[in-house]
């Protein structure tokens, strides 16, 4: 029962004219004036169809559980038109006119994927349907927001969060069996959640599961996981970038303790040589420990395989020369005191281990040890401890000078 009350009406406070029905169907009362028309009042309304150009309502119950948007289908979609309740669908980018075109998603249209939703029957509001009845066919509804039914693959509990399954074309998969490594660096889409449990025996049986669904749950799923992407490029590049420089500074790090390596190994090279080779620096300060300082003597003479060599010693009192073991002069006895004989120590010969050197430049040869007699005449060696003349000994020199 429909009831007009006028701008007349109210401000008189008269009763409300009432119209027959026949009477609001046909003649003025179906075209009321503007101007003095104020409100339609009924006490209920029961219709099949209507077409209202504006409505304000105070509360709205509705049977539908979901708000749809009409969305043009893709050109494959339209000439095999197969989508149904609950299907995944892809939203996809018209290449020549850059409009928005859905399909159901598969593996394959999942790259260029920019958004996914699900095929919703049960809307209570369908949005952005078409003006005009020759477009009919060409969209397909989906749900914006609300509980709609969804295709779930395997088991789902309730309150389980469902995501775009990439490997079952048009179908969604609960989160306890997303993959864990994402397929071909594709991180999968959140759909929505589950509102009820539905048990399977097979992992692949598609079930209808009442969700929640949200298209902006899907945008912000895309947001995270660029933002996460972005995070994970960006700390490996930190991450390479600190390996880099740590390398560089091991490396660096390995150079100088490879150089100080070499240097110790070097010194202690040298220092072993020093200690322990013939000939050495350290081996001819060792022959002069207990020398009388500044007392020398040099002499010539011509070995028996005709070498010309000169030799050089170093001046000792006996009882030095005797308590060096590697002399062996114990059962060698000096010359008489009193006759004013000098007795030296070969330095080369000391020096290279009382060895003979004949490679060397000049050869080391001569005695180890030998005497001098006061005027400088003679030069004695020991042979089986007995003292022996040189006689081919000449250019014999002393410091100080003989007398």
């Amino acid at each position: 029962m429909l009831l007009f009350v006028t701008d007349t009406d109210v401000e008189k406070g008269n009763k409300r004219k009432r119209f027959e029905p026949d009477q609001f169907l046909g003649g003025s009362a179906a075209n009321p004036s503007p101007d003095s028309l104020y409100s339609v009042l009924t006490d209920y309304l029961e219709a099949q169809r209507a077409r209202i150009n504006d409505l304000r309502v105070a509360k709205w119950t509705t049977e539908g559980a979901d708000v749809a948007y009409h969305l043009n289908l893709t050109e494959s979609s339209k000439r095999r038109p197969d989508l149904e309740e609950g299907d995944v669908i892809a939203f996809l980018t018209n290449r020549n006119t850059g409009q928005t075109e859905i399909e159901k998603l598969t593996h394959e249209n999942s790259a260029r994927a920019v958004l996914a939703g699900v095929i919703s029957r049960s809307a209570y509001i369908y949005a952005h349907a078409p003006r005009h009845s020759s477009e009919k066919g060409s969209t397909e509804t989906v749900c914006v927001i609300g509980v709609v039914k969804v295709k779930v693959v395997g088991t789902v509990q309730n309150g389980e969060r469902i995501y775009v399954a990439l490997h079952h074309p048009g179908v969604a998969i609960p989160e306890t069996q997303i993959p864990l490594r994402p397929m071909a660096d594709r991180r999968p889409v959140l759909l929505g959640q589950a509102l009820e449990s539905k048990s399977s025996y097979s992992q692949d049986k598609v079930q209808l599961v009442q969700c929640f669904v949200s298209i902006v749950l899907g945008i912000q799923s895309g947001q995270i996981n660029n933002a996460i992407e972005d995070l994970q490029e960006k700390m490996q590049r930190k991450f390479e970038d600190v390996v880099v420089k740590d390398r560089s500074k091991w490396i660096r790090g390995l150079k100088w303790k490879i150089f100080i390596f070499l240097v110790v190994v070097g010194l202690l090279s040298g220092l072993l040589y020093e200690f322990l080779a013939p000939g050495t620096w350290f081996q001819y300060q060792l022959c002069k420990r207990g020398c009388i300082k500044g007392h020398s003597a040099t002499f010539k003479f011509t070995t028996h395989d005709i070498q010309y060599i000169k030799v050089y010693g170093l001046e000792f009192t006996w009882e030095k020369l005797k308590k060096n073991k590697k002399l062996d002069l114990e059962g060698c006895q000096p010359f008489n005191a009193t006759a004013g004989y000098r007795y030296y120590l070969n330095l080369d010969r000391c020096a290279y281990g009382e060895r003979i050197v004949l490679d060397h430049k000049p050869p080391i040869r001569g005695p180890t040890v030998f005497a001098i007699n006061s005027n400088c005449s003679a030069v004695y060696f020991v042979n089986k401890d007995k003292w022996q003349p040189y006689t081919s000994a000449e250019h014999i020199q002393r410091v100080p000078p003989c007398v």
